[in-house]
């Protein structure tokens, strides 16, 4: 369908006098990506609402990011290397150098890419801007919602997670960022541990292809119900193939992604113990 027109309004009460004229026929975008659904001809750009451009910074402990930030400066950004190491990561590792200078909120809009697996690890709440009010919202609830209402995102939330001893932090994904990318799957995770060895805080997440990534709850469940030094790697591999079912591809079955999925929180759990057993025999 052609597009009769790009509107730019600059503040947000243009955007809802515009959506409310153009009803279904309107559509937003972000970065010059459209980050609503429907087939809307007339295009509403948000690029230059001066409520957007927030940049990153950090308020009570909690870091914020307006949407127009790119994945370059996530990655660069001095707080996110310090306050959210992971975030950085996946900025470095699940994307093509291509793609570092988009808005990251487009993936967040869209419900994919592999950086929404840090941002659930750390809790981010989206800030919303609808025309009754500001609404806020957890990634992790925004991440199984389908909806068409018109909202436009003013803010992410990012809440560091406490570190207290010793960490296991990853980011791992099963091909580079080029490969095809239904195929591919990622995961992260954060697991801090007592002076004893045992578990004390458990965060991990797990993504397929272009599908929204997910929170694994039951296998954190799992690890906090279990002695960190007692965890069998069978057990969670087989919690994970369980809880984690993406849908599957032409070239990929729902079980064989969840399995790909397994063996790479599996061989983090398992480098961890090999670590720790080194530094026991040796220290």
């Amino acid at each position: 369908m052609t597009t009769k027109h790009v509107w730019k309004p600059d503040h947000l009460k243009a955007v809802w006098e515009l959506t409310e004229q153009f009803q279904e026929d309107c559509c937003y975008t972000v970065d010059g990506i459209r980050v609503t659904a429907g087939a809307g001809r007339e295009t509403i750009a948000l690029d230059a609402l001066t409520e957007l451009h927030q940049g990153l910074y950090e308020r009570k402990g909690t870091i914020y990011a307006g949407p127009l930030v790119t994945y370059e400066e996530l990655m660069h950004h001095p707080l996110i290397q310090r306050e959210a190491p992971l975030l950085a990561e996946a900025c470095r590792k699940g994307l093509l150098e291509s793609e570092r200078d988009t808005a990251f909120s487009v993936d967040v809009l869209l419900q994919s890419g592999a950086a929404l697996l840090p941002l659930l690890l750390y809790d981010a709440v989206l800030i919303w801007a609808l025309p009754q009010g500001v609404r806020q919202q957890p990634l992790e609830e925004w991440l199984k919602e389908e909806t068409n209402e018109k909202r436009v995102l003013l803010a992410v939330e990012i809440h560091p997670v406490p570190v207290y001893g010793e960490t296991l932090r990853f980011f791992r994904t099963s091909g580079k960022p080029d490969m095809f990318s239904s195929s591919r799957v990622t995961a992260a995770g954060v697991v801090t541990f007592t002076m004893e060895g045992d578990v004390s805080d458990v965060r991990l997440a797990a993504g397929s292809g272009h599908h929204a990534p997910v929170r694994l709850r039951g296998t954190e469940d799992l690890f906090r119900r279990s002695s960190g030094r007692k965890l069998f790697p069978a057990l969670v591999y087989q919690q994970i193939k369980e809880e984690f079912k993406p849908p599957h591809d032409l070239f990929a079955s729902s079980g064989y992604l969840g399995s790909r999925t397994a063996n790479l929180i599996v061989t983090e759990w398992q480098r961890r113990g090999r670590d720790h057993h080194a530094e026991t025999v040796h220290g």
